[in-house]
């Protein structure tokens, strides 16, 4: 395995100097994913390419857009059932970078909002506060306009998967 990584990591070079870019200025891109983590997270995110060929790279561009994320999942603490409904939204700044033909890759950080609703036994509970996460992520188009998506981070869930799309 380590002697595979090591191999595509000395082939990056090379495949980067083919691949064209995929996310250039004011293109546009939508996410429906669903995530791993307690329940099954649903999220979306929305971002537009605000910036392409930085640093005098056709392959580098920068987005910027929004995210909203929100999970229900239960739990039993000494008998007694809590159910939870877990929100998050706020604003991504994402670097995309462009090694293989219809593949975007990108890193970036979200600002934003999170919060969770516990009810138990006729009680609530709200707890709020401000977050900052970081997101890595690849979209492979495999259409003009569609994409399948996957994304680690620590925002709503630890890894999410699903469509995107570009207009």
């Amino acid at each position: 395995m380590k002697n595979l990584i090591l191999a595509l990591l000395l082939c990056l070079p090379i495949i980067s100097t083919q691949a064209q870019s995929i996310f250039v200025r004011d293109n546009q891109v939508v996410n429906l994913t669903l995530g791993v983590g307690r329940g099954v997270p649903l999220e979306a995110s929305y971002e537009i390419c605000i910036a392409d060929n930085l640093f005098d790279d056709k392959n580098c561009s920068l987005g910027i857009g929004g995210y909203l994320g929100w999970t229900h999942y239960t739990e039993r603490y000494d008998g007694i059932r809590h159910h939870n409904n877990s929100y998050r939204f706020g604003v991504r700044v994402a670097m995309h970078y462009y090694f293989v033909e219809n593949l975007d890759t990108y890193a970036g950080l979200m600002t934003g909002y999170k919060g969770k609703r516990e009810t138990w036994t006729g009680n609530s509970r709200l707890h709020s506060t401000a977050s900052f996460d970081f997101v890595v992520g690849a979209r492979y188009y495999f259409d003009k306009n569609w994409s399948v998506v996957g994304e680690f981070g620590a925002e709503h869930a630890f890894f999410r998967a699903g469509i995107g799309y570009k207009f």
